[in-house]
């Protein structure tokens, strides 16, 4: 019973943070620590396991003090069947505590063992080609505050002001822009994002905001055109950029200048 109350309390620490972002840009550090709580759960699941065995073992001698009870004469004396029944309904319930507590750490593991898989591929190949053609420029501007309201509009009350969710790629009007992985493109226009496409792959999405017009939609390759560079949506006073954010798992966005970088070359130039 003790251990199943570790196992619970091991699963209450582990679930926020299968469901947490990878801090920014951070996604070796991701690794190495789902790595170490990968290696605990799978201790823990193993201590589980024997617990079960001798649960089971029990199991077996208790059932088999039943039915030698029922067939003897001693079977009538209903006070010690009661206990032995008392028995075995606890036993029973100690072994659903087991398979409960083991279930859902073989759960948490899986999505450990996921993550950490498309951890790896995305570390060895985020964005295959910049999503931006030349020429371009960018800074990290990922979490500045923006001082607009959530409909766009220019406001000075800094309770309405916002942190900047994506990288501004400037450009030239009329610059393509490619779908940076393998995926799916679809239309992702709103008044505040103007003309916009989210392209979808194995790793989460990228949203690209404020284009001219669309390009190519549906299933596209790495490199396929998804539309032109704009300011359309909030950016009509401002110079023609797409406003690129990176949702990993379809989660919230986190600061893509690193891969930018590693796809586009330092400082937004190829490499």
């Amino acid at each position: 019973m003790a251990i199943a109350v570790i196992c619970l309390s091991l699963i209450a620490l582990l679930d926020p943070l299968i469901t947490s972002r990878p801090a920014r840009a951070d996604m070796r550090r991701q690794v190495r620590a789902d790595l170490h709580r990968v290696h605990r759960v799978s201790k823990v699941l193993v201590r589980i396991r024997k617990l079960a065995e001798g649960l089971r073992t029990e199991e077996r001698a208790l059932k088999a003090a039943i039915d030698w009870s029922q067939s003897s004469v001693r079977g009538v004396e209903s006070d010690s069947m009661v206990r032995l029944w008392m028995r075995m309904a606890s036993l029973r319930y100690r072994m659903w505590v087991v398979r409960r507590a083991a279930a859902r750490l073989r759960k948490v593991r899986h999505e450990l063992e996921d993550r950490i898989h498309f951890l790896r591929i995305a570390l060895t190949h985020l964005f295959r080609v910049c999503p931006v053609d030349e020429p371009r420029s960018y800074v990290d501007d990922f979490g500045v505050w923006v001082r607009r309201d959530e409909k766009g509009l220019p406001t000075k009350d800094k309770k309405k002001w916002h942190h900047h969710q994506g990288i501004d790629i400037f450009s030239v009007p009329g610059t393509p822009v490619r779908a940076p992985f393998p995926g799916w493109a679809r239309v992702a226009t709103n008044p505040v994002g103007g003309l916009a496409v989210k392209v979808f792959g194995a790793q989460g999405f990228v949203y690209n905001a404020h284009l001219l017009t669309y390009g190519h939609l549906g299933h596209v390759e790495e490199g396929t055109i998804i539309g032109y560079i704009g300011n359309t949506g909030d950016a009509r006073d401002t110079s023609a950029h797409d406003h690129f954010e990176w949702h990993p798992f379809n989660g919230p966005a986190v600061d893509a200048y690193p891969y930018l970088n590693e796809a586009c070359g330092p400082r937004g130039l190829d490499r």
